[in-house]
C-alpha cells in the first residue's frame, strides 16, 4: 500500500542521513586530524564538506517531508511519532544556518589560514566537526522513531 512505502521512504531516508552523518564524525574528520599541514587539511575539509552538503541538506529535507506527509496520511494512534520526527529533523536547518553557518563561510575562503592562521582553522573545524554531532544525533533519534514507528 502506498501508506507502507511512504513509511519506509522516511525511515530509510532517515537511515541515510543518521548514516551520512555518523561517517563524517566517525571517519572523516578523524581522518582529516591525520593531516599534519594546515592548508591541506582546510582544503581536505572544504573539499568533504561541498561534496555533503547537498546530500545531507536534500535527504534531511526528504526525510523531514517524508515523515510529514505520513503524519497527515496516516490514521492510526502513530501518526503522532511521525510528527515528532519530522520536527526533530526540522532542528537542523536553524542549527546549521544559525550555528554553524559563520563558521563555515570562513573556513570556506581559500584565504582563511593565510589571513586567519592555522591553529585558527583546527579549532574552527574541530568546532564544525562538534557541531555537526547534533545533525548526526538528529538523524539516529528520527531514524530510531522512525524505526519504533513502524514496528509498533
Amino acid at each position: 500500500d502506498r501508506l507502507g512505502v511512504l513509511k519506509l521512504t522516511a525511515a530509510g531516508l532517515a537511515g541515510y542521513f543518521a548514516g551520512g552523518g555518523a561517517y563524517i564524525n566517525v571517519v572523516d574528520m578523524p581522518a582529516l586530524k591525520k593531516v599534519t599541514e594546515n592548508e591541506p587539511a582546510r582544503r581536505f575539509w572544504k573539499e568533504s564538506f561541498l561534496r555533503a552538503k547537498n546530500w545531507q541538506g536534500g535527504i534531511g529535507f526528504a526525510t523531514m517531508l517524508a515523515g510529514g506527509a505520513v503524519f497527515f496520511l496516516d490514521e492510526s494512534d502513530k501518526r503522532y511519532l511521525w510528527c515528532i520526527g519530522s520536527g526533530i529533523m526540522a532542528t537542523i536547518f536553524p542549527w546549521t544556518a544559525f550555528v554553524m553557518k559563520p563558521d563555515i563561510n570562513r573556513l570556506l575562503e581559500d584565504n582563511v589560514v593565510s589571513v586567519r592562521g592555522g591553529d585558527w582553522v583546527r579549532t574552527k573545524i574541530d568546532a564544525w566537526n562538534k557541531q555537526h554531532m547534533y545533525r548526526s544525533l538528529v538523524g539516529v533519534v528520527v531514524f530510531d522513531l522512525f524505526l519504533f514507528a513502524l514496528l509498533k
